[in-house]
């Protein structure tokens, strides 16, 4: 008796960052894709990916473990956090009947990669040899395939959780690309050191946070968008007029 091997398939995974949340819902090239190849897997069908030692999920070095109320400086998309692709096209999102009046359900893949009902513009016929992009139930309304989906209530857990938005389900027979989404975090903010000098090269910091009234930089956090000094100013300060009052010193003596 042969023993029956499963073929193995893969799912990559991909961390994106974008300009915006515009710039993902426009389909525009984000400013950043990175592979990460420790949550790559490449298993036989109906592997359940959910299960150890699988992990797919958002990056924690990009969107925090959760175990500081810090921002971070980019949080997933609110709408498109994470997009689930296959290498055999767009999966069905409606019902109906492909070219050759074969009927089409939701999660099939057609021969045009397009996922589209004849009624819709499809010009391909039904893949029934693919399995689809949808939870598959038998005759008894028992489920027997789970398709790949994004849990909405997953998280990194810890005092500040963040969404992680895990993949759960099994593994088709092609291979899967998964991508998160990442774009600026509008709560995000940060200390930009200015050191400004004049035409000559000179530094005249001092004089700006004078001109500005910048105040001594607090110990925590300070307002936003408020310019402070720091503490080497005032030392830049006081050595200058400490150097100023030993050279008129000498000319004295």
């Amino acid at each position: 008796m042969k023993k029956m091997i499963l073929r193995k398939f893969n799912i990559r995974v991909f961390d994106a960052k974008y300009k915006s949340s515009t710039d993902l819902a426009n389909g525009n090239a984000a400013e950043t894709t990175q592979q990460r190849t420790a949550a790559n897997i490449s298993q036989p069908v109906l592997t359940d990916v959910a299960s150890a030692p699988f992990n797919i999920s958002a990056n924690t070095a990009i969107i925090g473990d959760g175990s500081s109320a810090d921002q971070t400086m980019y949080i997933l998309d609110a709408t498109t956090p994470v997009t689930i692709t296959y290498t055999k096209g767009e999966p069905a999102t409606a019902a109906g009947m492909d070219i050759a009046n074969n009927a089409i359900k939701v999660g099939q893949f057609t021969t045009d990669g397009t996922g589209k009902t004849a009624a819709a513009g499809g010009t391909g016929k039904v893949v029934t040899t693919i399995i689809p992009a949808a939870d598959v139930q038998d005759a008894g309304g028992n489920t027997v395939y789970t398709a790949l989906k994004a849990d909405t209530t997953s998280t990194t857990g810890g005092a500040h959780p963040r969404n992680t938005y895990k993949i759960k389900g099994q593994l088709p027979n092609q291979n899967v690309t998964i991508t998160y989404n990442y774009v600026p975090n509008p709560a995000f903010s940060t200390n930009v050191k200015v050191i400004y000098v004049d035409q000559l090269g000179n530094n005249i910091t001092d004089k700006v946070a004078t001109a500005i009234s910048a105040t001594a930089e607090p110990a925590g956090a300070g307002a936003v968008r408020t310019f402070y000094k720091e503490m080497w100013q005032y030392l830049h300060i006081f050595m200058q007029r400490l150097m100023h009052f030993r050279q008129v010193k000498h000319r004295i003596t």
